[in-house]
């Protein structure tokens, strides 16, 4: 009988936007002025300062909103920015058209240097509306966690069977024939694609259900390389695409590109669908009396294994790996038949073999 156990759901980034977002604001018309290549910075509030060096106030990810008071010179302007970037502050809002505040000359120039995004600020733009508009973003964003954790957690119960698919049915358009698959991705990705019917973290993973046909050309599309996907389905096999899509994630993770369902159906497929409990007979049964046979008599039977099974089963093959003679091979390959009960040379047995050595090395 399963039984329910505590998961993380969710992902870790605490950040709620970027600095390039900023550029979006079409009701805030800032300008960048510099350090463009630096526009990816994390940016999670602004911090409103006149002073040189402001570190102290400081907690990473701020947009520093000034009107360059004390930045009476190039050297002032060097060690406020070479302050800002010892804070990991994400950018620099400045104020430009306030009487009687000039703009610094040589700020951007410093900024530009550190790749450190600066912004010139209309003097019809008051610092309070990008506080509100941070603010805004924040409340957005929280919401936005808040539902994905609770999507996330119930389409994990809906994987593990602790929950139906019906939770979900009336997510589902009431379009006869089309099929929805699965689309997982690592955490730090987000897609903006249409269609989405369901969009949770499950483990740090971005797990998307859409119509099919986006699933499998939207990824490409934006140029992500690493996902996997689960099989197309109607919204009662909800459970298999998840479950799919999750295990073609771990694949290609491991290989660099993306996974699908017909990666599933290779010994690396099998492998990562096997769930702990259905792994444990092959590490208790196979893993652990060879392990315990080497530690007390000394021997190399489980390196002997490894090599034998890397080796696709073939003896000269294996010998030339471990640098001894073949019949040496043979003799242990005798041994590790009568502990585990399983013969090298038997295909049935062989594959036993092969999830017990690749198995413990998928596991680290």
């Amino acid at each position: 009988m399963q039984t329910m156990q505590e998961r993380k759901v969710g992902r870790p980034s605490p950040y709620l936007a970027v600095v390039r977002d900023v550029m979006e604001w079409s009701e805030l018309p800032l300008t960048l002025a510099a350090g463009a290549s630096g526009l990816d910075r994390p940016l999670r509030t602004a911090h409103a300062t006149e002073l040189v060096d402001p570190r102290r106030f400081l907690r990473g990810d701020e947009l520093i909103m000034t009107v360059g008071n004390e930045l009476i010179d190039d050297e002032a302007c060097e060690r406020f920015v070479a302050n800002l970037m010892s804070s990991r502050a994400a950018g620099i809002a400045l104020a430009v058209g306030v009487d009687g505040y000039p703009t610094p000359p040589g700020l951007a120039p410093a900024a530009e240097r550190a790749r450190l995004p600066m912004f010139y600020v209309p003097v019809t733009v008051p610092f309070l509306a990008l506080t509100e508009k941070l603010q805004s973003i924040a409340e957005g964003r929280a919401e936005h966690i808040r539902l994905c954790r609770e999507e996330g957690r119930m389409l994990d119960h809906v994987r593990r069977g602790f929950a139906s698919a019906q939770v979900f049915r009336e997510r589902f358009p009431t379009v006869g024939g089309v099929e929805y698959a699965a689309l997982c991705m690592p955490a730090e990705v987000s897609l903006s694609l249409e269609g989405v019917v369901i969009e949770g973290w499950i483990d740090e993973i971005t797990v998307v259900i859409a119509d099919e046909m986006v699933v499998r050309q939207a990824p490409k599309r934006a140029g992500l390389v690493v996902y996997g996907t689960g099989s197309g389905v109607g919204p009662e096999g909800l459970a298999r695409t998840l479950r799919e899509g999750l295990a073609a994630l771990a694949i290609a993770s491991r290989r660099g590109h993306s996974a699908g369902p017909r990666d599933l159906s290779t010994f690396s497929g099998l492998l990562e669908r096997l769930t702990p409990e259905q792994f444990q007979p092959f590490e208790d049964h196979i893993v652990k009396p060879l392990l315990r046979h080497d530690a007390k008599h000394g021997r190399s039977l489980w390196p002997t294994l490894v090599a034998f099974i890397e080796a696709d089963a073939s003896m000269t093959a294996t010998a030339d790996r471990l640098g001894i003679h073949a019949n040496s091979v043979r003799h242990r390959m005798v041994r590790i038949t009568d502990i585990t009960g399983r013969d090298p040379h038997r295909l049935e047995d062989q594959f036993a073999l092969g999830i017990a050595v690749r198995g413990i090395a998928r596991r680290g």
